[in-house]
């Protein structure tokens, strides 16, 4: 029984920092959401500019955010994170297409689009939502 309660205070250990490294990583991603480089890189995630430049980008903001928070983050987190940072950069964009979403759900208007093209749906949707507020339509209200 001792070795099973030990076990279990293990996993439960595994599962806390499993939980603060996610929070971390969430964290990271609010600081690229708030930058102005960020603010940049998701223009260019939603447009069509190459893979490469975009993973370029997000190289930089990574870099800059380890220079700045190196002390609150911790050395772990950017040890662990070093060579995946194409990975977080394609984690991140996943997180734009699903704040996307929210986004459509708020809108009490309608557009109907008859494509199956996400991006061309996407692109139509946000720059409907530009001329709305642009010409001072209550959106969401």
């Amino acid at each position: 029984m001792t070795i099973i309660a030990a076990r279990n205070e293990l996993e439960d250990k595994v599962g806390i920092l499993i939980q603060e490294f996610e929070e971390k990583i969430e964290d990271f991603f609010s600081y690229i959401r708030q930058s102005k480089e960020g603010k940049r890189l998701v223009v260019k995630m939603k447009s069509h500019v190459s893979e490469n430049e975009i993973y370029d980008d997000f190289a930089k903001i990574y870099r800059r955010y380890k220079a700045i928070y190196i002390s609150k983050v911790g050395d772990y987190f950017f040890k662990e994170t070093r060579d995946l940072v194409e990975k977080l950069c394609d984690d991140f964009e996943d997180t734009m297409r699903e704040d996307s979403f929210v986004h459509i759900l708020e809108a009490p208007s309608y557009i109907y689009l008859d494509t199956d093209n996400f991006e061309i749906a996407e692109i139509v949707f946000f720059r409907f939502i530009e001329f709305m507020r642009n010409n001072m339509i209550p959106i969401g209200q």
